[in-house]
């Protein structure tokens, strides 16, 4: 069957790209493989979708956009194949934008690039998908709107178990969802960047090296945001699970003392949220 006549696909990964990582792109690059051997679709583009600076209220290690957005478009310039774009949409609006809001725009940018029949797919973590079944962190009806609308290539993680997170959903839901096997396990997160950063050690090879060049120019992730330590003691942290499972907080660990902290995510609905923290023997 040729590439015309082949149901097309778009992927779209939104995050938080603080900074992104050439994990990010293996993620879509998995995924493209995946639903085009499995389903025969023809991928015939990505867009990566950076998220609103008003989410720093709920993250606040988040940088300004100015920089996440630059820090892509030097890591895609350095791709030969540019199948994936970034498409900046949320960040230029007034405020944060809920993930349906960000797929329908998407959809309809993609129909303008692509052609009118192409379908647009959510590419997401296996950890978002837990967050996903949580009420207290998504909406049941968004989460049924993007399900059943977009679908999910959902890229498998070390740490979960994947057959207890989607018995967190209706048995329906599963002819939406695509499991996309980490074939290589290249894990290296966002976090972990800024960590090494922060503690003045080497990110090469993890990242894009004008990234690193550009971090370093600009100073990123030097300064301490509250929820963490000064970076000389930081020696490593845990995440904090509710009993349900979802990451609550984390545990900051430093040489001699740790601290604990706690955020607390606002109620629906609401702006702030609230964060302790205490010392740990």
């Amino acid at each position: 069957m040729s590439e015309r006549r082949r149901s097309q696909v778009a992927l779209v990964l939104c995050g938080s790209f603080n900074p992104l990582t050439y994990t990010h792109l293996r993620v879509l690059e998995m995924a493209r493989d995946q639903i085009t051997s499995t389903s025969g679709v023809n991928v015939v583009g990505g867009l990566i979708s950076p998220v609103h600076d008003e989410y720093s209220r709920q993250k606040d290690t988040l940088i300004s956009s100015k920089h996440r957005v630059k820090m892509i478009r030097l890591t895609l310039s350095e791709q030969e194949d540019n199948w994936v774009q970034l498409w900046d949409w949320e960040v230029r609006q007034t405020g944060w934008k809920c993930t349906s809001e960000v797929l329908l725009e998407s959809e309809r940018v993609c129909r303008q690039l692509y052609g009118p029949t192409v379908r647009v797919m959510l590419v997401c973590g296996i950890d978002m998908l837990k967050k996903m079944a949580d009420p207290e962190c998504w909406d049941p009806v968004d989460v049924e709107y993007i399900v059943k609308k977009y679908g999910l290539l959902v890229h498998m993680r070390r740490g979960y178990d994947v057959e207890a997170v989607l018995q967190e959903f209706p048995e329906h839901y599963r002819q939406f969802i695509v499991l996309v096997p980490n074939t290589v396990h290249c894990e290296v997160s966002s976090t972990e960047i800024r960590s090494l950063t922060g503690r003045g050690l080497s990110t090469r090879y993890l990242l894009s090296d004008k990234v690193a060049t550009y971090i370093k120019k600009n100073r990123l992730y030097r300064t301490s945001p509250r929820n963490s330590v000064a970076h000389p003691t930081l020696v490593g942290y845990t995440h904090i699970h509710s009993p349900r499972g979802s990451v609550v907080g984390y545990a900051h660990v430093s040489r001699g003392a740790g601290k604990l902290g706690v955020y607390t995510p606002p109620p629906r609905g609401g702006s702030t949220g609230e964060y302790e923290e205490s010392d740990v023997e």
